[in-house]
């Protein structure tokens, strides 16, 4: 059905194309970002949902 729905709107190839494409400039980049980022970076990112400490301003708690 949907198929049928697309194919009937002229031009719609076009938007396809472009959301193809747009995905992988999207994921390469997400792999390059991946592979080239800091290793200390990465590691304190990794490490940061697992931090305990408490923030020393409670201003917030007022």
């Amino acid at each position: 059905m949907y198929k049928d729905v697309l194919r009937s709107i002229e031009g719609a190839e076009i938007f396809q194309v472009i959301a193809l494409i747009l995905f992988g400039i999207v994921l390469v980049g997400a792999w390059v970002y991946a592979l080239t980022a800091r290793t200390d970076f990465m590691r304190e990112m990794k490490e940061l949902p697992l931090e305990s400490h408490k923030p020393s301003d409670s201003s917030h708690e007022k």
